[in-house]
């Protein structure tokens, strides 16, 4: 399809705009800077921007942030700059390029530009953001871009660290940002930085998963475990306690302590597995054995009291039958 400008009135925008900046920047904040930078020559209001722009004042204060974040627009004023009669002014574009810097403490303090400059300066980062989005089945969003920026650049973790982590977390259904810079702070703190390593973790966070769900359901829980709840959850899963065991103590536990399942519900449970293992009962037939050796000791033990105080019962009609 041929295309051909008609020329009219024109104004310039910035290449970086063009370039790079197209896939971060919204709808309303592309209308805003195209407004601003077609009246440069101007000085325009707040409310004649929104106005002009169909957008409310919140989104207009959101799109002028953007572009003063990614260098596009700035606060002192330059000649032939466009000025919004409201404090701070809007100028425009300046032709420094954008560096990007990796001190950040959170994700969310990552600047646009520098997730910019990061996307186009290394070809593997392309691939591994084209391989998330055959993941997730769509495009990344900005705080998920701003994510995987973060713990790139400010927590060292390989590219093909974090497609292992995302391709985890779509499997898992989890792919919140929070949940999945935990895993990578854990990564970073335990010093998780090979392929092997990495692999290994998401197998023992998959078991752990997998565990915690059928607890659930023996528990028949409908919200997720307390967080003690969950500790006690983790410790049979790292002893490797069956899955028959946990039913069972919780079949016990409910005879004992009634159907309310709470943190003492849990204690409880968790103190009957705890005899069990040190008991080294694995299976619910050792529990049954066990279970049968203690009746049968204690009915030893009240036979052996029963026949202990017969002896002292006859002892005593033979002492008294002497006077």
């Amino acid at each position: 399809m041929d295309v051909y400008l008609h020329m009219g009135h024109c104004f310039s925008v910035p290449t970086a705009v063009a370039d790079h900046l197209l896939k971060l920047a919204t709808h309303d904040q592309l209308k805003v800077l195209l407004y601003v930078l077609c009246h440069a020559d101007e000085t325009i209001t707040e409310e004649q921007i929104a106005q002009a722009c169909c957008v409310s004042k919140d989104t207009l204060e959101e799109a002028l942030v953007f572009w003063k974040n990614v260098n596009v627009l700035q606060d002192t004023p330059t000649s032939a700059a466009a000025s919004v009669s409201a404090s701070p002014q809007t100028a425009v574009p300046r032709e420094k390029k954008p560096q990007f810097s990796v001190q950040h403490v959170s994700s969310q303090a990552v600047r646009p530009s520098d997730l910019a400059v990061w996307k186009e300066a290394n070809d593997q980062v392309a691939g591994m953001l084209q391989a998330i989005e055959h993941c997730m089945g769509r495009m990344p969003k900005n705080t998920e871009l701003q994510s995987f920026y973060w713990m790139n650049l400010y927590l060292g973790l390989d590219l093909e660290l974090i497609l292992m982590l995302v391709t985890y977390c779509v499997e898992m259904k989890a792919c919140s940002v929070k949940y999945m810079e935990r895993i990578a702070i854990s990564w970073e703190e335990s010093g998780i930085t090979t392929h092997e390593l990495a692999e290994q973790d998401l197998q023992r966070r998959l078991k752990n998963r997998t565990y915690t769900g059928k607890v659930m359901q023996i528990f028949h829980l409908k919200k997720n475990p307390t967080g003690e709840q969950q500790a006690l959850i983790d410790s049979w899963c790292r002893q490797d306690i069956a899955l028959e065991l946990v039913q069972l103590a919780y079949e016990k536990t409910v005879n004992e302590k009634g159907e309310i399942v709470n943190l003492a519900f849990f204690r409880y449970a968790n103190g009957i597995l705890k005899k069990w293992q040190e008991a080294g009962v694995k299976t619910v037939a050792d529990a049954e054995r066990e279970a049968a050796a203690f009746q049968k000791k204690n009915a030893e033990k009240k036979k052996a009291a029963s026949s202990a105080a017969s002896y002292d019962l006859a002892d005593l009609e033979a002492l008294t039958n002497q006077f």
